[in-house]
């Protein structure tokens, strides 16, 4: 458990608190960061997945599911950066 700055009044405060002790404001705990980020890379697994399952029958040439599925998993990769991002920012390690 370590301490970071409360975006709010400064003061130091758990990484794993829901609110500051000092101000109150609320504060998003790094494990419910690092769970989106897994759960964003959980669905992009089985996006992947169902793609490649896909491969052995005649819809899986349609350039629009090819053009979809690349996009899900795009928009995934880019939520796992951001939310990688913000727990860096926050101090998290």
């Amino acid at each position: 458990m370590a301490l970071i700055k409360c975006r709010e009044c400064g003061q130091q405060v758990s990484d794993s608190a829901l609110k500051c002790p000092h101000c109150g404001a609320p504060a998003t705990p790094k494990r419910v960061l690092v769970a989106t980020a897994m759960a964003a890379v959980l669905a992009a697994a089985l996006t992947a997945g169902l793609l490649v399952a896909r491969q052995g029958s005649s819809e899986s040439s349609d350039p629009a599911l090819i053009g979809a599925g690349a996009a899900v998993i795009g928009a995934v990769v880019v939520g796992l950066a951001v939310v990688l991002l913000v727990v860096k920012l926050r101090g998290g390690r």
